[in-house]
This record gives C-alpha cells, structure tokens and sequence, in this order.
C-alpha cells in the first residue's frame, strides 16, 4: 500500500496554486513506514479532532472525511510527521519563524500574501492559529489550501473569520431555500 501523499492531493475546491509554504512534499519514507488512517481517525488531536482529520485537511483540503473513504489508505513516516507530528518544527517550511529580541526564534504570522493584511518583510509575531473551520472556509471562498493550525495574527484572524460567518449563513440560507414552497416549518426550540 502506497502512501495517500506520494503524489499531490487537492480536491476540486482548489484552483489556485499552492504557495511555497503550503505545498506538501511528495518524498515519502520507505514502504515499511506506514501509519493507517483507521488507527489515526481513532485518535483525538487538536481538540475535537482527530489525527485522520487534521492530516487530510492540512495535506489535501479535505474536511470531514468519511473513515469507509480511507480505510485502505495509509501515510508514511515522513508524511505523518511533516503533517502532524513535527508541525510546529522547522524541518518544514509551512510555517514562517522569526528572531525574537532574544534572538530566539518565533512563529510568525504565516497567512499568505496576498490575503488581508500584507505585512510585507515585517510579519509580525503570531498571536493566534487557523482552526479548521476557518481553513475550509477559506478554501471554499477563495480556491485556495491554508493550514489547519498555521500560526497568524490578530488582524488576518480577523479577516479569516469573516468567510467563516459568511459561510454559516449560506448554510443556514440554503437549508431554508430548499424547502417547497407551502411546506408547513416546525421549529423545535
């Protein structure tokens, strides 16, 4: 069984190019290195989230996955730890890392250029991350893959959720469209 990421995953909502920092590598470990997503949909991460979930949303912009969808897939080793396991490390280059006055290094905000605020050479410290809500809604509003969990700032947290209210109420306007006209509601409160 072959890794799901040895070659690049996207679904049809992405039409954009993905940018350096959100492009997953296509170098996977050897055969015998293998995480089966089974195993990673049993266990939580990120909160209310599971490992299965935040690997594909962050590897090929699929959210909600279906566990029948992805009970014959597996990730190898290198692929599990640039998508979950090693994340915050700077073995990988999705997120942006800054020196502090310490000279110690830092997170960044690492929202895409382009998109809200442009910080240009001076991004400044992150101070929140993309929850997985966000990241869809991102995705379904602009075509394009952000992270679930990329460091980023106030204002571009700001920005973010705009798309996510936006797309709360399309959902809650398409439901009711779809009713017949006629249709008698029952609303349980």
């Amino acid at each position: 069984m072959s890794c799901f990421f040895g070659a690049c995953q996207k679904t049809d909502h992405e039409t954009n190019p993905r940018i350096p920092e959100s492009t997953v590598s296509t170098n996977c470990s050897t055969e015998s290195d293998k995480n089966s997503f089974i195993s990673m949909f049993e266990k939580p991460f990120l909160g209310s989230l599971n490992q299965a979930q935040v690997i594909l949303a962050r590897g090929a912009g699929i959210f909600y996955p279906s566990v029948n969808d992805f009970k014959d897939k597996c990730v190898c080793q290198n692929h599990f730890e640039e998508l979950l396991s090693k994340w915050n490390s700077r073995d990988f280059k999705h997120i942006i890392w800054r020196h502090n006055n310490d000279r110690t290094r830092k997170t960044a905000c690492s929202f895409p250029e382009g998109y809200g605020v442009n910080h240009g050479t001076q991004r400044p410290f992150s101070e929140r991350v993309v929850t997985y809500e966000e990241s869809e809604a991102f995705l379904k509003e602009f075509n394009f893959l952000i992270h679930v969990d990329l460091p980023i700032c106030r204002k571009h947290k700001d920005y973010i959720n705009q798309y996510v209210k936006n797309k709360e109420n399309i959902t809650k306007s398409d439901s009711l469209s779809s009713v017949k006209l006629g249709t008698k509601m029952v609303w349980n409160m």
